[in-house]
């Protein structure tokens, strides 16, 4: 005989998505890695401007420090894809550790509104 216990959840409907886009532009992601990273950045990208247009989003590129594309989330718009694809990278040394805390640090787009915040680390590891 099975029992399943039975679970009262209340999940909160998320009224707004933030992502945070952390692009290592170290060193070591020169050459076809670079193409790689920035690539995928523009499908992440596009993914996001096309299934969830709502969507805020927060670019930080990292090697040896952290440069935000700008202050604060913004919608993903062409001219957005555009500034974010025409980033010139530092290529210093890898602070991933750095990067990830600053992605936890990033002021919400939002207050008062359930969010949820998403980080999307790309990186050759």
């Amino acid at each position: 005989i099975l029992v399943w216990p039975s679970l009262q959840m209340s999940v909160p409907r998320v009224s707004l998505v933030e992502v945070v886009l952390l692009v290592d532009v170290s060193g070591s992601t020169l050459g076809r890695t670079h193409s790689l990273i920035w690539s995928s950045m523009q499908h992440a990208l596009v993914t996001i401007q096309r299934y969830h247009p709502d969507a805020r989003v927060h670019i930080t590129y990292f090697d040896d420090a952290v440069h935000d594309l700008a202050e604060g989330f913004e919608e993903v718009t062409e001219s957005l894809i555009d500034q974010a694809m025409g980033f010139f990278p530092r290529y210093g040394g890898t602070e991933v550790a750095a990067a990830l805390q600053h992605a936890t640090s990033v002021p919400s787009s939002v207050y008062g509104r359930t969010h949820q915040r998403n980080v999307l680390l790309l990186t050759d590891g």
